[in-house]
């Protein structure tokens, strides 16, 4: 399955310059503009804004973040997530979505799991996710996937070993 069909808006790593603010009661702000180099045939120019909150609320670690990319081409995005680690069990759940603005395809994604210290080589991470996107490739699109994940760190060598099992579905109009 392509790539274009399960888009998440993730941008490329573009020439830019980016400024980020100091954090203030959990909450900072992000702009960058740049152009992109290493495609030949485009010069867009892209700009992007973000805020971002990070928290701890007691055992609950949050995580949220919502942006905003304006693009030469009219495409501009608008994206968001939200993640939740309750620190003493290791379970998580992380959240995002994405739409263009001036079309039809959007994204929304779901992620559960589980970090403990299983053995002593380092923490071991179980999870599931779920994708579903419109838009994608053709007007009318739809795709879906859902994935399994197992990722194992080894401490004492700054590595992680991971397997993952991913089915995807396309349905075209």
């Amino acid at each position: 399955m392509s790539r274009a069909a399960n888009g998440s808006f993730d941008g490329s790593r573009r020439f830019r310059v980016r400024y980020d603010t100091p954090v203030f009661n959990g909450f900072s702000a992000s702009v960058s503009y740049g152009q992109e180099v290493l495609s030949s045939g485009n010069d867009n120019d892209y700009t992007d804004v973000g805020t971002r909150y990070v928290q701890d609320y007691g055992d609950y670690s949050v995580d949220a973040r919502l942006g905003y990319s304006f693009r030469d081409t009219s495409n501009d995005l608008v994206m968001g997530s939200a993640a939740v680690l309750h620190q003493p069990t290791g379970l998580n759940l992380a959240v995002s979505a994405g739409r263009k603005v001036a079309g039809d395809a959007d994204y929304a994604y779901i992620k559960a799991g589980i970090t403990r210290d299983y053995i002593a080589a380092g923490e071991t991470s179980f999870s599931v996710d779920y994708y579903d996107g419109n838009d994608f490739v053709v007007a009318g699109s739809s795709t879906s996937s859902v994935g399994v994940a197992v990722v194992q760190r080894l401490d004492a060598y700054n590595t992680e070993l991971y397997a993952t099992h991913r089915s995807y579905d396309f349905d075209d109009a």
